[in-house]
């Protein structure tokens, strides 16, 4: 089995063509009509998931004609538990306080 990375500088908030392109590879690698996309916001406050959640999904979606399903792992518990039943695993940036506690 062959893995692809795909290595992003950061602010995608913003927009840009680069950034469209980067989001259009969630599903554009993946060769199935419909894509499972796991997520990690462990790197941020609890309390901006759900925004941050919203925010990824809309980019993903606006860049891509397949469907698209969302999980969030919570936790790496989580993440073990669900890794199989995703096409792509999406770790969003942030800072090191909030993973020590993992």
């Amino acid at each position: 089995m062959n893995t692809t990375f795909v290595l992003h500088g950061g602010k995608t908030s913003q927009s840009s063509i680069e950034n469209d392109k980067f989001y259009s590879l969630f599903t554009a690698l993946v060769n199935k009509k419909e894509v499972n996309i796991l997520m990690s916001f462990w790197a941020r406050s609890r309390d901006r998931w759900n925004n941050l959640l919203e925010r990824h999904e809309s980019k993903i979606i606006k860049n891509s004609t397949k469907k698209v399903n969302i999980n969030i792992a919570e936790d790496p518990k989580d993440f073990y538990n669900k890794i199989d039943l995703n096409d792509v695993f999406y770790v969003d940036g942030g800072a090191a306080e909030y993973l020590e506690s993992l």
